[in-house]
């Protein structure tokens, strides 16, 4: 789970008056910042790079040095491609504790999106070691910018969660929650990412019905804020309708799977690998409802992304063996 801000408050470096090689710079990643508010990643690659190649002539402790390459990171996170993103994510930290401190709490967002990214490639120590340095960073402030404090805490709750370990899981997922609510208004993906996570720990601990109760709350939330299609849904709307399967509610979870997947291809491409792991999970579900042709096409299309996933060691999820037959 993952905080917007890196070095800087929001998106204030745009005021900033350049010239040269600083407004191209400028120029870039205000386009960038506007596709990836849309849910563009993939076209909000080319404008990064070009800020990229225009940072390089900054001088070396230039901050935007760093908020270039968390940005950057960012991008290739959403898109998927983790071994990208875990370069820049590192370079951005090292940069920045350069530049300000190692423990200067500027930091506890790039180290969480760090640890975010360990995650999702399954290395749990660092990742988990990472969270903690975070928070510690963002409790030792007066007045801790809640959204950070609450994608800290909703990470942690999901690395304990992959784990296996439910109890510190629902500890640290219902605080994340109690500190999204405030926030529900103004950042409402947060609030809505939070109760779905929850909602999966719920649902492993065999709390069917408030499972369903978050379920259904995150995504009224996600189709007010967004649409029922925009692609910072997607991941949400995975993990709702494997939910929705888990307990029973079929249609919907079929109905929910179509969803995320439309809102990947939007903004992600039609090969992400969110995209095949929603097509294996609704390939999963199928089979179970004996629709064995339909299940079969969907298994057929999750394990070509899978290769193509696999060949750039950014594997994500499994296909089923059976999902063919």
């Amino acid at each position: 789970m993952k905080a917007a801000g890196v070095l800087v408050s929001g998106l204030s470096f745009l005021a900033m008056v350049t010239f040269g090689q600083e407004a191209s710079w400028q120029e870039h990643m205000t386009a960038a910042a506007a596709l990836r508010q849309a849910g563009r990643y993939r076209e909000a690659l080319g404008p990064m790079e070009e800020a990229l190649r225009a940072a390089r002539s900054f001088d070396r402790d230039d901050e935007r040095q760093a908020i270039t390459r968390d940005a950057l990171a960012g991008a290739y996170d959403a898109l998927g491609r983790l071994w990208h993103a875990e370069r820049y994510q590192r370079e951005a930290i090292t940069i920045g504790e350069r530049i300000l401190g190692p423990e200067n709490p500027r930091l506890a967002v790039p180290l969480n999106n760090l640890s975010s990214i360990y995650r999702e490639e399954g290395k749990f120590e660092p990742a988990w070691n990472l969270g903690w340095r975070a928070l510690a960073m963002l409790e030792r402030e007066p007045l801790p910018d809640r959204s950070s404090l609450a994608a800290v805490l909703g990470n942690l709750g999901m690395i304990a969660y992959r784990q296996g370990k439910l109890e510190q899981a629902e500890t640290l997922l219902r605080r994340s929650v109690d500190t999204a609510l405030l926030l529900a208004s103004a950042e409402p993906s947060i609030y809505a990412e939070t109760l779905s996570n929850l909602a999966l720990v719920y649902e492993r601990k065999g709390k069917q019905r408030e499972a369903i109760g978050l379920v259904q709350l995150a995504d009224s939330v996600i189709e007010r804020a967004f649409g029922p299609e925009d692609p910072r849904s997607a991941r949400m709307l995975v993990d709702i309708a494997s939910i929705q399967s888990q307990v029973g509610e079929t249609d919907n979870a079929i109905e929910t799977f179509k969803r995320a997947i439309a809102a990947a291809e939007k903004g992600l491409g039609p090969n992400h690998p969110m995209i095949g792991e929603a097509l294996a999970r609704e390939a999963t579900l199928l089979r179970k409802l004996h629709r064995r042709p339909e299940a079969a096409t969907l298994a057929a299309r999750a394990r070509a992304i899978a290769r193509e996933t696999a060949a750039n060691n950014f594997s994500l999820y499994t296909v089923d063996a059976h999902q063919g037959r």
